[in-house]
């Protein structure tokens, strides 16, 4: 239902942070990684079919990205964000990406530390 796919979006948005704060530490690589591609592989599908239509829809998938980048970089920029920016993706998928790639270069902690390979 179209009415409830902001919700459901942040609803996803806060098991998957706390999933990533409470749990993630304790698990095998893998399992994390097999874990966070199963709900961002349906979102990245959700996107692809024209579904996130809202600027607020927009908003929360870049929340996505930056959530995960700051548990696992190299997932979110190999799994979403460069997902996101393929030259057949649908334009708004590509400003998504973009927004999110802009928000963690900008980030305080990526600043400090780690985001010397972005420059």
């Amino acid at each position: 239902d179209k009415n409830h796919r902001s919700m459901a979006l942040d609803c996803l948005h806060r098991v998957v942070r706390f999933y990533l704060n409470v749990y993630a530490d304790f698990q095998q690589r893998n399992r994390v990684w097999d874990y966070l591609d199963s709900v961002t592989s349906q979102l990245l599908t959700f996107l692809r079919k024209g579904l996130a239509t809202q600027d607020v829809q927009h908003d929360k998938l870049v929340e996505f990205c930056v959530t995960i980048a700051e548990s696992n970089l190299d997932f979110s920029m190999n799994h979403m964000i460069l997902e996101l920016l393929k030259q057949d993706s649908l334009n708004e998928a590509k400003v998504i990406g973009l927004r999110a790639l802009l928000t963690i270069v900008m980030s305080p902690s990526n600043q400090l530390t780690g985001s010397d390979g972005f420059r």
